[in-house]
């Protein structure tokens, strides 16, 4: 009986070690990515914000709004065991207007943030910062096939003045295009702490459009 017992133990244990042994090895760990607080003064719109840009060629006004905002959390990964499930936290703030269609904020890593302001105008890539552009500033250069890309924060004005009002440490962020005929596309945007964009231009061959900022509210 003792025997029996002692047997009946040892495929227990032997079972419970093998079924630990097997969850150890198949269960995915997790990681959580969220925005830098650092970085949200920069990104982070309120329903209620509001920016009045002047067209400087043609003096046109128009007026952009947050007009709703929303938070969730992706999953990424967790197709096997070489694959952590990754969750990173989102803000999409929609907007409205005649230049931005919406602004997307998410976390990528434990250092780094994204931010993509998506523009109305067809054919010009989202406007990108992220947390490491903020405490980085660079400009990248490409070439592939007899075309040049230039991306990134082309410089950081310590100051500028825009229709009477002053503002510092301008990031001027710019991506720039341009082929071996000579055609080009350039998105260009002045982003300020605690404001947003204070000056916008858009440029492909002949036709260049520049916004500034007249007037604005920004609730954060």
């Amino acid at each position: 009986m003792v025997k029996k017992f002692r047997a009946i133990s040892i495929l227990l244990l032997t079972g419970l070690t093998a079924a630990l042994c097997l969850n150890g090895c198949t269960k995915e760990s997790e990681q959580s990515y969220y925005i830098q607080e650092t970085f949200k003064p920069w990104s982070i719109y309120k329903p209620g914000s509001y920016w009045i840009y002047l067209n400087e060629k043609t003096g046109a006004q128009d007026c952009t709004w947050v007009y709703a905002i929303s938070r969730q959390m992706s999953y990424e990964g967790g197709n096997g065991s070489s694959d952590p499930v990754i969750h990173r936290e989102y803000i999409m703030m929609d907007l409205s207007g005649k230049l931005f269609n919406a602004i997307t904020v998410n976390g990528q890593g434990s250092d780094e943030s994204l931010m993509e302001i998506s523009p109305c105008v067809r054919y010009f890539d989202a406007i990108g910062f992220s947390n490491q552009m903020m405490l980085n500033p660079s400009f990248r250069h490409y070439f592939e096939v007899h075309q040049i890309y230039n991306l990134g924060v082309k410089t950081v004005y310590p100051s500028e003045t825009i229709h009477g009002n002053t503002f510092t440490n301008v990031y001027d962020l710019r991506h720039e295009w341009l082929n071996y005929t000579g055609d080009s596309l350039v998105t260009e945007a002045h982003l300020v702490k605690n404001t947003g964009i204070v000056l916008y231009r858009t440029y492909r061959e002949s036709k260049d459009t520049t916004w500034s900022l007249l007037r604005w509210k920004v609730i954060q």
